[in-house]
């Protein structure tokens, strides 16, 4: 039987105290949970007072931990072996670790020889723990005794030899300690925060109408039909139909003159070259021109549909501006930029579209009868504006050339915290634009730009899918600002000759107006 001899001091419990239990902590108890006065006892016992027994093995272990460096585990063990000494430097048989809820004290084991149970290896820490909680236990069979560790191995070896043990909770541990990887991870993480914090940061976001895309953007595009030869010409014949191509002037005869105001009007019919360009010029170039508008009626009617509007905010949150800035909007084959145009049109509204409007055929006129004096100076004016003294051009011969503005240079001239085309302003559908911006400026209101994205629908290689590429790049940007917007595409088959028919009527309606 182990005996201890001894190495029990005199543990006089407070008079208040109904309970207690002794635990013999392991040495991870000390270096890898958290501070002892802080750990939340009541999760471990009931009892009212907490005795920790440091036996010769943890104190060993822990003496020759505190020389491992500049590790963790050497700091703690360092700190825990500053507590031992504090104990044999004032000669106390106990260190109060907290005073209530319940009262902690550490006591430390005093040397002797202690028996080691048949199984368990004197050589090892873990058994020696085992074997000196197993002595106390036999010598002092009214104290309550377990194993307090974050280990498994000792806490089986305490069960097979009928000791009580106690593994610390999860939440007793610290933090796992960053090895020396982790360490360099975090010291490049902060090096990447500091030379972010003194770059620009760059934030895009594509919206359309006043709701951000955080999704595909869809489009919905009607597809029409072309229109047979037969359709063109039953719609052309309707036209004829409303728009007579020739003047009939024999209906009815010549009104009477009128007197109106003091004053003769006579009725003038209209000229035989009036009535030859009409029939003979103005009426066919018409009807060629409607020819040729409802032959490529189809694809205009469905162009709104292909054109949709996407907003694009682009912001520099950054703590400096972003210099030599470009913005470059790229889109995939089957996906084009249309060309900014100097008025806002609607892109959704079919009934922009109008049908050539036909010429009015020549009516008769109603005129003022001329007295002599009219007559004599309308000759007169006439003779002026040939060329004749008076009035002419001469008296327009002071006004020469224009005088033009002067000339300044734009590229020096230009805001420098403002964004202009690169190199010039498209005129045609693109599909890639560049814009440049000298300074783009920090911390200040976002920088928009309006996007009419155009679909190309040719009916051999009809797009289902496309994405539009948001880039943008400056000298102290280290890595481009890149943002993709998928972009699904959506057909709709429409029959034109309702729509055809209705934008002929309109047309031949203007001229009954």
């Amino acid at each position: 039987m182990a005996r201890w001899n001894g190495i029990l001091p005199s543990l006089n419990e407070p008079p208040e105290m109904t309970s207690s239990v002794l635990f013999f902590p392991d040495t991870n108890i000390f270096l890898q949970c958290r501070d002892l006065k802080e750990l939340p006892w009541q999760e471990v016992t009931d009892s009212d007072h907490v005795t920790l027994m440091v036996s010769r093995p943890v104190q060993e272990e822990v003496d020759r931990l505190k020389q491992a460096g500049n590790a963790r585990r050497a700091k703690r063990a360092r700190r825990t072996n500053s507590m031992f000494r504090k104990l044999l430097i004032e000669g106390e048989d106990s260190l109060v670790i907290r005073e209530s809820a319940p009262r902690v004290e550490l006591v430390l084991a005093r040397p002797a020889a202690v028996e080691v149970p048949e199984g368990l290896d004197p050589t090892r820490a873990d058994d020696q723990l085992v074997a000196e909680a197993l002595a106390l236990h036999s010598a002092e069979p009214g104290v309550q005794v377990a194993l307090l560790t974050n280990d498994t191995n000792p806490a089986m070896t305490a069960r097979q030899h009928g000791l009580k043990f106690v593994l610390a909770p999860e939440n007793w541990l610290l933090d796992p300690e960053p090895d020396g990887r982790d360490r360099r991870i975090r010291t490049l993480e902060e090096r990447v925060r500091r030379l972010e914090a003194s770059t620009p940061q760059i934030e895009i976001q594509p919206i359309q109408g006043e709701i951000p895309l955080g999704g595909p953007l869809v489009i919905n595009i009607k597809r029409y039909r072309a229109l047979t030869e037969a359709e063109v010409a039953d719609l052309i014949e309707e036209a004829r139909t409303a728009i007579p191509g020739t003047v009939d002037l024999s209906q009815g005869q010549t009104p009477k003159p009128l007197i109106t105001l003091g004053r003769k009007l006579d009725y003038i019919l209209p000229s035989e070259d009036e009535v030859r360009r009409f029939e003979e010029e103005e009426h066919p170039a018409w009807i060629q021109r409607l020819e040729s508008f409802l032959d490529g009626l189809g694809p205009r009617l469905g162009y709104p549909s292909r054109c949709t509007c996407v907003s694009v905010s682009i912001d520099n949150s950054g703590s400096s501006p972003a210099l030599s800035a470009v913005v470059e909007f790229i889109t995939t084959p089957g996906l084009l930029l249309d060309a900014p145009e100097k008025e806002d049109r609607p892109v959704d509204d079919v009934s922009a579209i109008s049908a050539p409007t036909p010429p009015a055929p020549p009516k008769g006129t109603w005129k003022p009868k001329l007295t002599a004096f009219e007559e004599v100076a309308k000759n007169l004016s006439q003779s002026a504006l040939l060329g004749g003294g008076g009035f002419g051009p001469g008296m327009l011969s002071h006004l020469r050339d224009p005088i033009l503005p002067p000339t300044f240079d734009i590229k020096r001239d230009r805001d420098p915290h403002a964004f202009f085309w690169k190199p010039n302003r498209p005129s045609v559908p693109e599909d890639h634009w560049q814009f440049e911006c000298a300074e783009f400026r920090h911390r200040v209101e976002p920088e928009w730009f309006e996007v009419r994205l155009l679909v190309d629908t040719d009916p051999d290689n009809a797009v289902t899918s496309a994405c539009l590429t948001v880039r943008v790049t400056a000298s102290n940007l280290p890595e481009p600002t890149v943002m993709k917007l998928p972009i699904r595409v959506e057909y709709t088959e429409q029959d034109c000759v309702e729509e055809a028919r209705e934008l002929v009527r309109r047309a031949v309606a203007t001229e009954h107006r």
